[in-house]
This record gives C-alpha cells, sequence and structure tokens, in this order.
C-alpha cells in the first residue's frame, strides 16, 4: 500500500509539471509531447487553422487597402502627381496603424 502511495503521488507530480511546462494553446490529449510542449492534434498539425484564418484576414485587409488608394486617385488625383503621392503614403501610415494598434493580436 506505501508503495501504491508513493507511486501515486510521484506520478500526479508528473502530470503537474506537464500541465505547468504546456502552453495554454495546447487542447489535444495524446500522451507524447511535441518539441514546442505541445501535443499534436488528431491530424498532427498545429495551429493550422488559426494561421490559415490569419492569412486570410490579411489577404483582405491589403485588398481594402488597394482599393482605397485605387479609389482615391481615381476620384481625387486623377492629374496630380505630388498630391496623389502624398495621398498614398498617408493611405497607407493610416492602414499600417490600424494594423499595429487593433489586429495585429489577430
Amino acid at each position: 500500500m506505501l508503495e501504491s502511495l508513493g507511486a501515486q503521488v510521484l506520478r500526479n507530480t508528473v502530470d503537474e509539471v506537464r500541465n505547468r511546462a504546456r502552453p495554454d494553446s495546447c487542447t489535444s490529449s495524446s500522451d507524447r509531447l511535441g518539441s514546442d510542449g505541445c501535443r499534436p492534434s488528431k491530424d498532427g498539425v498545429r495551429g493550422r487553422g488559426v494561421e490559415m484564418a490569419k492569412n486570410a484576414y490579411m489577404v483582405v485587409y491589403f485588398v481594402v487597402m488597394v482599393a482605397a488608394i485605387v479609389g482615391v486617385d481615381f476620384l481625387f488625383f486623377r492629374d496630380r502627381f505630388t498630391a496623389r503621392l502624398i495621398a498614398n503614403i498617408a493611405i497607407v501610415a493610416v492602414f499600417a496603424a490600424v494594423y499595429f494598434l487593433l489586429l495585429r493580436s489577430l
């Protein structure tokens, strides 16, 4: 009985250490840990859906920025090169500021 109690305490301690060392983003219940401390998901790929969603958001954000630049160029600054260049730089700066302040954590 004493040996089984000691083995159980040791097993619980090892499980606690594993759970503390594992990042919060790990959700799988497999027994083997990967090199990053996460257990692999069912398909063996970690975070793939999150990265694909982030890439999709970035593509949409970039397309909206290009559409805003082209729209402003043709609507307001068709024949004025210097004003057009300044407006384009300002639009890119605004989109970059919004990205770094609000959307970076997506």
